[in-house]
């Protein structure tokens, strides 16, 4: 199976923003945490006006919500405009002992063996070599859902580690 492709900005923005909470590094919780912290926050303004516990709450929030911003909104964007191999062309050819990876600057053949995990959701398949590296393979590049369904079988078949999750 070859699959040939080039990542779009807003394409590759999503796919790190979901990959941001499938790989936990934000957690639903943690936003419903932000959520309960602000309410409270707010109770106490609103109860003792700008007390000195108030104004550290403020100072918190401030510096959850500027981390959350740039790991969410910013740097995706700037990711994808500051490396130039994900503005290029990629080649992937995949068969029964390996991958051919292929780019304008990389040429490198890989054992299945080389990935820790296949993680889908439904747009992309991350393929997961370490916690923060993946290869991401736009669902829109199969040419049909047999496809896809044979890359996955591949993926299982000859990967010892075999772990494959699905997320929403």
């Amino acid at each position: 199976m070859i699959l040939n492709f080039k990542y779009t900005r807003d394409e590759y923005v999503e796919s790190r923003r979901n990959y941001l909470f499938m790989n936990k590094t934000i957690k639903k919780l943690d936003l419903v945490l932000i959520g309960l912290l602000i309410l409270f926050t707010l109770y106490l303004f609103i109860n003792n006006g700008f007390s000195t516990l108030t104004i550290v709450l403020l100072i918190l929030l401030f510096i959850i919500l500027a981390i959350l911003m740039i790991l969410y909104i910013f740097q995706p964007g700037m990711f994808y405009d500051k490396i130039d191999k994900f503005k290029q062309q990629y080649y992937l050819e995949f068969k029964d002992d390996k991958i051919l990876f292929k780019t304008d600057d990389i040429s490198s053949e890989l054992e299945w063996n080389f990935y820790e995990a296949l993680w889908e959701n439904d747009d992309f398949f991350y393929i997961i070599h370490s916690k923060e590296m993946y290869t991401l393979i736009p669902k829109r590049v199969f040419n049909n859902e047999m496809e896809m369904i044979e890359f996955k079988e591949l993926f299982m078949k000859y990967n010892d580690k075999k772990i494959y999750k699905k997320f929403k």
